[in-house]
Parts: C-alpha cells; structure tokens; sequence
C-alpha cells in the first residue's frame, strides 16, 4: 500500500534522460490533474492477493486528520527530533546547558526508552574539554622535562612544580568569586598559568642556586632569594594582572565569553604570587 501510494503521488525514478553532458531524471507519477486534492485517494485501487479483482483504497483505510513530521530523522538508527537555537549572547554555553537541563529534569518526564542528547556546540564543547586535560597534563610534563633538562636535577623542577597547586587554586577561587563557569575559555586560561607562574619559582630555585655555588648556607640563600626576587615577582605579576583587567571585566561585545580565561589567570596569580615558591623551599635539597 505505501509503495503504491509511494509510486503515485511522489513519482518513481524509472530511467534518465540524457541531453549532451546533462541528465535528467525521468520519473512516472500521477497526472498533477489527479493529485491535488484529498478527494483523489478515493479514485486509487489496490491490487488483490485473492485474485485479480481489484479492491479501493477507501475499504481498507481510513482518513484521518492529523499532524506528522515533514521528515523523520535517524541517528544511530534511532528516531530523533532536533532543537535548535543560538544564545543572546548574555551566558555562557555551559551556563545554558546547565539551566536547560535543569529546566528539563523539572517540567518533562520523559517515557521509557527516551532520552535527551547534547550535539551541536555542546558536544563539541565536551569534547573539547578532554582535549583540554589532556593539553594540561601534557604541558605540565613538558615543563618539567625542560626544566629537568636545563637544572640537570628532577629535584629543582619537582620543587618549582609545588606552585602549580596554589595557581590552580586559585583559578578557581576566582571563578568562583566572579560566578564564572568552568569553560574552554578558562581551561585556556589555567594551561596559561602553567607558564606565568612556574617564573616565579624558577627565580627563586635559580637565585637560591647561584647562592648555594658561593657557599651561602641554604636557609640563608633562600632567604636572600625571597627578599631580591620578591620586586621583579611582584611587578611582573601585576603588569600581568593589569593587562587582564579589561578582558575580566568583560568590556565589549561578546567579551563576556572571554572573561572566564582572564578570572582564572588573575586568580592564579593572586595566590601564586603570595606564595610564589608553592613550599618549594620546605624541598629544596639541604646539600
């Protein structure tokens, strides 16, 4: 019954029609004449299995007015329906997701066997956000291999490596303050801490192992570390937090999608420069 119907109204592709380098489909279908109408369904007879009598389409059917989809779409061979939209602007994408779900999880219960599923951006976003880890993770290594090759210790690059907990928590820490959502944009922004603030700790390590060479005792030459890098820290630390500023404050349009990288390196900063060495000299080798 539907490949009749199938072959009557929307016409079958029964061979093609060449015209130089051009082909044209050629299709066999009703007369536009006897298909404009719902009256038409009235005058289309099916064939019989029974023998060849054939029987109207009006003894075994019947018309029912009713909404259906345009179109069905499939994915993983399953039946889905699309929602689309694009944001204003005013929150972020995490922030949406995290409200619509929540909206969702609220107001609709869903039947068995169905289920709600992120694509699109959000997809994406996720992720990226394991591409992220992994950036991390990655970076962390480099930085210590490089340091390890330049030091010519693992000691002194595991000590300047104490001070990535303090940057780390204090990204979040200040995402927090600011009401900032764990975003690509802010993951961006900690993969930029691993660098600005293993500085601080590479002046002191080295400083304090210019001392050690001279003889100076080692609480004495981390002491004398403290006190001559604590000016260029400082400085460059807030020369980086100055510049932030106006990304933080989210100044522009579609500036607020960028805010979040620059929460998390001012609050990283903050805490890695009060601490700058992250216990680095509590571990520094005595010898």
């Amino acid at each position: 019954m539907a490949d009749t119907l199938r072959t009557l109204f929307n016409g079958v592709v029964v061979s093609q029609y060449e015209d130089g380098e051009d082909r044209f489909d050629v299709r066999v279908r009703l007369d536009e004449s006897h298909r404009t109408n719902l009256a038409d369904l009235s005058n289309i007879y099916l064939s019989s299995t029974h023998g060849p009598a054939m029987i109207p389409l009006s003894q075994v059917t019947e018309t029912v007015f009713s909404t259906s989809p345009s179109q069905i779409n499939r994915f993983d061979r399953t039946k889905e329906i699309v929602l689309s939209c694009n944001t204003d602007g005013s929150i972020s994408l995490g922030e949406f997701n995290k409200a619509f779900q929540e909206r969702v999880a609220k107001e609709m219960k869903l039947p068995p066997g169905y289920r709600f599923f992120e694509g699109g951006d959000s997809e994406r976003m996720g992720e990226t956000f394991t591409a992220m880890v992994l950036a991390l993770i990655t970076a962390v290594l480099f930085i210590f291999f490089i340091l390890a090759a330049q030091f010519e210790s693992y000691i002194d690059p595991f000590s300047i490596m104490l001070s990535l907990p303090m940057a780390i928590i204090g990204a979040i820490l200040g995402l927090l303050i600011v009401g900032s959502d764990l975003s690509i944009m802010s993951m961006i922004g900690i993969i930029m801490l691993m660098g600005l603030v293993t500085k601080n700790a590479i002046l002191l390590i080295d400083f304090t192992k210019q001392e050690r060479a001279k003889g100076v005792e080692r609480n004495e030459a981390l002491r004398k570390a403290a006190l001559t890098r604590l000016r260029p820290i400082v400085m460059t630390s807030t020369a980086m937090i100055l510049g932030m500023m106006p990304l933080a404050l989210a100044l522009g349009p579609g500036a607020e999608g960028r805010a979040p990288m620059a929460h998390a390196i001012i609050g990283g900063l903050i805490t890695s420069t009060v601490d700058p060495g992250g216990g680095a000299g509590y571990l520094y080798p005595p010898g």
